[in-house]
C-alpha cells in the first residue's frame, strides 16, 4: 500500500539535464546501430554500499550494474551496451542513477511480539510456540504444562511466572501429536492424547519417548460419525463451527473446509472431513494407581492404560466424560461426565453423582483439597451468559461461585470475560490456572480471582497490519484454523502490547465469515470519517468498523454465498461485486453485479485462493494484478459501491502464464497509477533446484513496475538457487511500497517465505535484505526444525518467521516518521512481529549520463 506524505505524487524517475530532449533527436547518419560500451564516473558522495543502475530515454531501467557493492568516489565502471538478458541495446542516449545507503546501513530494530507471550513485558520475544490450548496442569514446582492444537508442537511447559522451558517434538507422523486435547503429568513423562492417539514426552526436555513396543504413539479406538445438525442445542450463536471443532477435539480447518462448498444453511453437516482425523474427542486425563485414564468423551467410555506400557487394560462406560481428577487418597476419580460430576472406583463401579445442577457445556475438572472445592470449566453461551468458571461445594455439590463476565464474544475483551475455558488445574499456591481455548490464553488467577498471569498463545496469523491513522491499534488475522480477527493496542515506546479485541469469523455465514486464510489486501480504510478493514484470499472481503463489530458490506470474488429463497443459499456464479445495499448483512440476487464476460475472459482476472494480492488504496481504491477498480461511492448504511464498467486494465507478458501456474503480488499507487508486481511461475510437482520445500516449487520470481498506461518499467530480482545473493529470492509473496523522506521516495518491500524480506527503491534500484533467512541450510542453524528445547525461532528478535512469511505490511507513522514493519509467521511460532526499519530516510542518490 503506498503512503505518501503529500496529495500529490511525486513521480520519482530521474530527468537529466537535455537528456529527454537528446533521446528525442534521431541518430546521424553512419551513427552505430547498437549502444557501443562506454566507461564513465559517476558521481558518489563517499564511500557506501551502492547499487547502480542504466536506463534509457524513457526511463525504463535496462541494466543493473551493482547491488549495493562497495563503492567511492572515483570509481569508475564499464558499461558494454546490453541490457541485463545479455541482448545489445539500440545506440542512443542513457543515464545511470546510483543509490547509497547510510553507513549504519538500513537496519530493522525489534519492537515486540504481537499476540504472542506476554504482552505487558517490554521487548519480551513472545513465548509460546503457536498453541491453541486444550488442557493445562501443573507439577509440584508450580511449572505449567499445555496441551493443545499447534504447527507441529502439541505441548508445552513454562514455569510459574510464565517463561517458557520448553516445546514439545513431534513424535512421528500420524500420531497427530499437534492436536494434543489433554495430558496429564507424571513422575518423569508427560502423557498426551490427541484425536487418535496417545502418547508421552519428557518432562525435563519435551521429547518424546516411544512406549517400550517401540511405537511412537498408542492407537485410540475410530470415531463414531458425528453431525453437528443433530446436536444444535450444543453450541451457541458465536460459536458455530469453532465449537463443532471444539467437541471433537480436533482442529480441521473449518474456516478452510466450511463454507466453500458445504455451506447448506445456517449450519454446516460435515461427517467426511477431506483427510483430516476426527477423533474421539478426549477432553480429560489422569493419574490414578499406576494407571492412565482417558475420558473419549465422543465414544461415551473411559479408557485405562497401563502407564509404562500404554497397553490398554480395561474400558468402562460414563456418559460424555470430560475434566477429570485423581483423588490418591481415597483412590477414586471425579469426572465430569454430561452436565454433572461424578465420584467413583477405577473401574467405573461405584459411581455418585458430586455436581448435579448448574452445568451446561462443562469441559474441565480441577479440585482444591485444601478449600474442598471443585472447579468446573462452562462453555455455555446463549449470547447474554457469558463462559464460566463454577466453583462447587465438595461435599455438597451447592454452587459456591460463578465466575466470568456476561459478554458476548465478539467486541471488546473485558475484563474477567472467559473465552471457551477448557482445561483447568489448582497449582501448589492455589492459583487457578485456566486454558482459555478461544483466545489462545493461558490464565492465572489468585484464589479471590485477580489475574496474576496472562499468556496468549500466538494464532496461525495469516495477516498483521496497523491503522495507517493510528498505528497504536494493530489487528492479526487468524484465517486458517479459526477465523478470528484479534486487535492489539501498541505502545511503541514502551515495547509492550495488550489484546483489546476478538472476534471470530470463522463459520458458515454466507457474507460474514472468512473461508481461507485471509492474509493479502488486509488494510484499514478510512473513507468520509468511516473506517473499514478489508482483506482477500478467497474474495475481498470490507467490513465496516464499529466499536463492537466488523460489519460486512462489501464483497467482490465468487467464493461467498447468495440467498436465493428463504433458507437457500447458492454460490455466487461468477466474479461479482455484493454490496449490502439494504443492510441486512446477507447477499441476494438484487445486491449482485456481476462481471461481464468480456473481463471475465480476459486472464488473471480472478480474485481467489491462489496467491492472487488484491491491494485496498487508502481512497478505496483496488488494485490486482494489471487490474484497477476505483471506488464509485458509498451509502447511508456505509457499504461501498464498485461497478465492473468502471475497471481499467491494461496487458502484460505474464497474461500467457496460466493460472495455477501463476502467483502475483500487487500493491498499486492511488498518485500516479503505477503499478508494482511481484510475479512467480511455479513448478507444482516441486521438481527446482534450491533450499527447502517451497523454494523447490518456484521456477523463477521477479519484480516488475508498470506505468498508468501499461509500459514496463524495470523488472528486477531474480530465484536464489543456494543461499541468496543481493537482489536473489526464495519464494516471495507479497509486495508493499512506502514513501519515506522529503521529496519522498519510494521503496519496494517483498516478503520471503523462509523469513526475510528484501528492499528496492521505486527506480528498481536494489537496497537491503533485512530480517534472517531461515532457509533449512542456513549457515550454523543446522535446520531450524531440529530445535525443541530451545525455539530459537522465538528467541532471536530478527526471526520474523522459521517458515511461511506470507505476508507484511508497512507504514509510515504520521506523528514520530518512523518507519514500521509488521510480519506475520504462520508456522513455527505463529506470531507478530513489528520493527522499525530504520535508515531509509537516509539512502542518497545520484544521476548522470552514461558516456
Amino acid at each position: 500500500m503506498k503512503q505518501t506524505r503529500t496529495k500529490i505524487g511525486v513521480l520519482h524517475w530521474f530527468v537529466f539535464a537535455g537528456f529527454v530532449s537528446a533521446a528525442l533527436i534521431a541518430p546521424a547518419r553512419g551513427a552505430p546501430a547498437h549502444q557501443p560500451p562506454v566507461t564513465f564516473e559517476p558521481k558518489l558522495g563517499r564511500l557506501a554500499k551502492t547499487s547502480m543502475a542504466i536506463y534509457d530515454a524513457s526511463g525504463k531501467l535496462v541494466r543493473t550494474l551493482w547491488q549495493t557493492a562497495a563503492k567511492k568516489p572515483g570509481d569508475r565502471v564499464t558499461w558494454d551496451g546490453k541490457d541485463d538478458r545479455g541482448r545489445a541495446l539500440p545506440a542512443g542516449d542513457y543515464g545511470y542513477r546510483t543509490l547509497q545507503l547510510p553507513e549504519s546501513g538500513v537496519t530493522p530494530g525489534y519492537i515486540a511480539t504481537v499476540g504472542n507471550g506476554i504482552g505487558s513485558e517490554p521487548a519480551q520475544l513472545g513465548g509460546v510456540v503457536g498453541m491453541i490450548p486444550y488442557d493445562v496442569k501443573t507439577d509440584a514446582s508450580g511449572n505449567i504444562y499445555i496441551s493443545g492444537t499447534g504447527h507441529g508442537r502439541s505441548a508445552q511447559k513454562f514455569d510459574r511466572r510464565g517463561k517458557m522451558q520448553w516445546i514439545s517434538n513431534r513424535p512421528a507422523p500420524g500420531t497427530i501429536c499437534d492436536q494434543a486435547s489433554a495430558l496429564a503429568v507424571g513422575d518423569r513423562y508427560l502423557y498426551l492424547a490427541g484425536p487418535t492417539h496417545v502418547w508421552r514426552v519428557n518432562r525435563d526436555d519435551g521429547q518424546a519417548v516411544p512406549w517400550p513396543d517401540g511405537s511412537p504413539g498408542k492407537k485410540l479406538p475410530d470415531p463414531p460419525p458425528y453431525n453437528i445438525d443433530e446436536n444444535i442445542d450444543r453450541f451457541a450463536d458465536t460459536q458455530r463451527l469453532w465449537v463443532h471443532t471444539l467437541y471433537q477435539g480436533t482442529f480441521w480447518w473449518p474456516s478452510a473446509l466450511a463454507g466453500i462448498d458445504g455451506w447448506q444453511g445456517p449450519f454446516h453437516s460435515n461427517t467426511k472431513h477431506d483427510g483430516n482425523p476426527v477423533g474421539v474427542g478426549t477432553r480429560g486425563m489422569a493419574i490414578l494407581g499406576g494407571e492412565l485414564f482417558l475420558a473419549l468423551t465422543l465414544l461415551n467410555k473411559v479408557q485405562v492404560r497401563d502407564i509404562d506400557t500404554g497397553d490398554l487394560v480395561r474400558t468402562f462406560d460414563l456418559d460424555a466424560p470430560a475434566g477429570m481428577v485423581a483423588d490418591d487418597e481415597s483412590g477414586k476419580l471425579l469426572i465430569v461426565s454430561g452436565r454433572s460430576v461424578v465420584r467413583c472406583d477405577r473401574d467405573g463401579s461405584g459411581a455418585v453423582t458430586v455436581v448435579d445442577a448448574e452445568l451446561n457445556m462443562p469441559w474441565g475438572l480441577a479440585r482444591n483439597r485444601v478449600v474442598g472445592k471443585l472447579y468446573v470449566s462452562d462453555q455455555y453461551h446463549d449470547g447474554k451468559t457469558g463462559h464460566k468458571i463454577k466453583v462447587f461445594d465438595e461435599t455438597t455439590g451447592r454452587l459456591v461461585e460463578n465466575f466470568g463476565a456476561d459478554d458476548q464474544l465478539d467486541g471488546p475483551i473485558v475484563a474477567n470475560e472467559l473465552f471457551a475455558p477448557a482445561g483447568l488445574d489448582i497449582d501448589p499456591s492455589q492459583r487457578i490456572i485456566v486454558a482459555e481455548h478461544m483466545l489462545y490464553r493461558i490464565s492465572a488467577f489468585s484464589s479471590n480471582w485477580q489475574r496474576e498471569l496472562e499468556v496468549y498463545g500466538g494464532a496461525f496469523f495469516e495477516a498483521a497490519f496497523a491503522d495507517p491513522k493510528q498505528p497504536k491499534i494493530m489487528y492479526g488475522i487468524d484465517g486458517w484454523f479459526q477465523g478470528a480477527i484479534r486487535e492489539y493496542e501498541i505502545d511503541y515506546d514502551r515495547q509492550t502490547w495488550r489484546a483489546t479485541k476478538f472476534w471470530f469469523h470463522g463459520g458458515p455465514h454466507p457474507t460474514r465469515d472468512m473461508t481461507g486464510g485471509a492474509m493479502y489486501g488486509s488494510r484499514i480504510m478510512h473513507i468520509n470519517g468511516t473506517r473499514y478493514m478489508a482483506t482477500s484470499m478467497d474474495c475481498l472481503r470490507i467490513y465496516r468498523i464499529t466499536p463492537d463489530r466488523l460489519v460486512p458490506v462489501t464483497i467482490i470474488g465468487q467464493r461467498f454465498r447468495v440467498k436465493t429463497g428463504s433458507s437457500q443459499y447458492e454460490p455466487a456464479s461468477a466474479m461479482a461485486i455484493w454490496t449490502d445495499r439494504n443492510g441486512d448483512e446477507v447477499a441476494t440476487p438484487d445486491e449482485i453485479n456481476y462481471a461481464p464476460k468480456e473481463l471475465r475472459d480476459l486472464p488473471h482476472f480472478h480474485i481467489g485462493y491462489n496467491y492472487f494480492d488484491v491491494d485496498p488504496e487508502p481512497d478505496g481504491t483496488l488494485y490486482w494484478y494489471t487490474y484497477k477498480l476505483p471506488l464509485r461511492g458509498q451509502l447511508d448504511n456505509g457499504a461501498l459501491v464498485y461497478d465492473w464498467r468502471d475497471t481499467s486494465h491494461f496487458r502484460a507478458a505474464f497474461d500467457a502464464v496460466p493460472v495455477g501456474e501463476s502467483a502475483i503480488s500487487t500493491d498499486g499507487d492511488v498518485n500516479n497509477d503505477d503499478r508494482y508486481l511481484a510475479l512467480m511461475t511455479l513448478d507444482n510437482s516441486r521438481q527446482q533446484p534450491g533450499i527447502g520445500y517451497w523454494q523447490k516449487r518456484m521456477i523463477e520470481c521477479y519484480l516488475q513496475k508498470y506505468s498508468a498506461d501499461g509500459k514496463l518499467k524495470w523488472q528486477v530480482g531474480s530465484k536464489a538457487r543456494g543461499v541468496h545473493a543481493p537482489g536473489e529470492m526464495y519464494h516471495p509473496s507479497g509486495i508493499e511500497t512506502i514513501s519515506v523522506g522529503y521529496p519522498p521516495q519510494t521503496f519496494v518491500l517483498v516478503n520471503d517465505e523462509p523469513g526475510p524480506v528484501h528492499i528496492w527503491s521505486g527506480d528498481g534500484l536494489y537496497v537491503a535484505t533485512v530480517l534472517i533467512d531461515m532457509s533449512s541450510d542456513w549457515p550454523g542453524l543446522d535446520n531450524f526444525r531440529k530445535y525443541y528445547k530451545e525455539p530459537k525461532w522465538l528467541s532471536h528478535p530478527l526471526v520474523a518467521s522459521a517458515g511461511e512469511l506470507w505476508y507484511i505490511s508497512a507504514l509510515v507513522h504520521p506523528r514520530t516518521e518512523k518507519v514500521y514493519l509488521y510480519t506475520q509467521a504462520h508456522e513455527m511460532g505463529e506470531h507478530m512481529r513489528i520493527y522499525e526499519l530504520k535508515g531509509l530516510d537516509a539512502v542518497t542518490y545520484t544521476t548522470g549520463p552514461a558516456r
